[in-house]
């Protein structure tokens, strides 16, 4: 298999879910596995072995338990994709991308649908909305960094206390423009 791109690696619905079960610490494959039921453990150990090769993820201890060796697994490094890592992609390859991302979102969703108790929207706080904002880059920026600001503490919560998993997903993109004959902001 020819070398993936950091971006072709963590893309992948599993595999990001591995990175994202990572952020809270090192883990062995079983308790990776435990936080990801729905993935079978045949699947968990392949994307880790791509995690490995790719150096988004280490072994940081090896231990024999019940005579067989037990790796524990760290992020290498933040599993974020930044300008660098798509600045020669295409418009395919970001298209490709957005959707890898919205097929992971739908999954998690329909996991939560599928998960043998009567959805309960309004109690389980689910929203789903869509807004148009009338903003400067400064603006948005300014709005961002609130928003951020607002959710690091949240991330940083630990498991337990009565907390549960909820995602929270946010995508931006500027409207064209050119479709209404107005020039796009530079």
């Amino acid at each position: 298999m020819d070398k993936l791109s950091k971006v072709e690696v963590v893309i992948h619905p599993l595999r990001l879910q591995i990175l994202q079960t990572l952020t809270r610490g090192s883990l062995t494959t079983q308790q990776i596995a435990d936080e990801l039921p729905q993935q079978p453990k045949s699947s968990i150990y392949r994307h880790l072995k791509i995690l490995l090769e790719a150096e988004m993820v280490q072994v940081v201890e090896t231990r024999v338990v019940k005579g067989k060796e037990e790796r524990v697994y760290a992020l290498a490094q933040a599993p974020h994709i930044n300008a660098e890592d798509i600045a020669h992609a295409t418009a395919e390859d970001h298209r490709q991308m957005f959707t890898m991302y919205i097929v992971s979102l739908m999954s998690g969703f329909s996991d939560y649908l599928e998960s043998g108790k009567a959805p309960d929207l309004v109690n389980d706080r689910v929203g789903i909305g869509e807004f148009i904002l009338n903003v400067t880059r400064e603006e948005l920026d300014e709005f961002s960094k609130k928003l951020q600001e607002a959710l690091i503490p949240l991330l940083n919560n630990p498991a337990g206390e009565g907390r549960y998993k909820h995602k929270f997903a946010l995508i931006s993109h500027p409207i064209s423009q050119l479709k209404n004959g107005l020039e796009e902001p530079k």
